[in-house]
């Protein structure tokens, strides 16, 4: 729970680990993007599925390699992580930070293209909140009750 931030803030994340944690779905223009499935780009995190957020974004001069990442409503306002895997393999794992705005921006440095000098640019990640459809009785409830409790 140590990484996103609110509004558009830049912050550095860690690209380590693996593992499965339920995934995100994202997208970005490394190669044939990403795998869509469990972890990785392909699933909306804490949902599963591509949710509609599934494209593919340029590559930059500079390396910058862009890629959009779905989380659900409950994610952005409670935290958590989950890994992305990106085409060439490699997994980098996220940890989105309580009260993650909708448009928020992350900076993983050295995780973008190959630049052709022996380093690579920067992944830039743009979380986009999905909000929940479908909610029953119980759950308009607790919304109420939260907006109420302001």
């Amino acid at each position: 729970n140590l990484f996103g931030g609110r509004g558009r803030s830049q912050q550095s994340a860690d690209g380590f680990g693996s593992g499965n944690f339920g995934g995100f779905n994202g997208s970005a223009g490394y190669g044939s993007g990403f795998n869509g499935a469990g972890y990785g780009a392909g699933a909306d995190f804490g949902t599963g599925g591509c949710g509609g957020g599934c494209g593919q974004n340029g590559r930059a001069n500079n390396g910058e390699m862009n890629m959009n990442v779905n989380i659900d409503l409950y994610t952005a306002l409670l935290g958590g992580e989950g890994i992305i895997k990106l085409s060439n393999g490699s997994k980098i794992k996220l940890k989105i930070k309580p009260e993650t705005q909708n448009g928020t921006k992350v900076r993983v440095r050295g995780k973008g293209y190959d630049r052709g000098d022996g380093t690579f640019g920067d992944l830039m990640i743009t979380y986009n909140v999905k909000l929940p459809t479908g909610l029953n009785d119980k759950q308009k409830d607790l919304l109420r009750q939260m907006k109420d409790a302001k």
